[in-house]
């Protein structure tokens, strides 16, 4: 095993953790940007205008990687596929808690976080481990 608090030693705790986890990318400041450009004040209600923008700011998250459990409970064989299947995995569940976090975005702030339904490629309801969705005693 790595050195303790090398960056080899977090990037295998990341990768081995008995839990799914990643990172994404969300590439929406340029869209932002051109709504801005056009007199857009308010993403709620350019939103509530214009519903396929959600889908066009969903197109533009990318994943910069994620860990084996990720994979698994998406069932990934790789990265590269998943990425390949990012709008099954997003899907239609993702939708409704996905507006929030555009409009925390459009509104400065970097962080967010928020329930939502993600989808195996196989276009099943994505589940954590049972283990980890229910622990004993809780």
């Amino acid at each position: 095993m790595p050195a303790s608090g090398s960056q080899e030693h977090y990037l295998d705790l990341f990768e081995y953790a008995p839990f799914p986890s990643g990172r994404r990318l969300q590439r929406h400041q340029r869209l932002f940007d051109g709504l801005r450009a056009q007199g857009v004040s308010s993403l709620d209600e350019y939103l509530h205008d214009h519903p396929g923008f959600l889908d066009t700011c969903l197109r533009q998250m990318t994943l910069v990687h994620v860990n084996r459990q990720t994979l698994g409970m998406l069932k990934a064989a790789s990265q590269e596929q998943l990425v390949a299947g990012l709008a099954q995995v997003f899907g239609d569940g993702m939708r409704p808690h996905f507006a929030p976090n555009c409009s925390r975005l459009w509104n400065g702030e970097l962080a967010w976080s928020g329930e939502g339904i993600n989808y195996t490629l196989e276009g099943r309801a994505a589940r954590y481990p049972p283990a980890l969705a229910h622990p004993a005693g809780l």
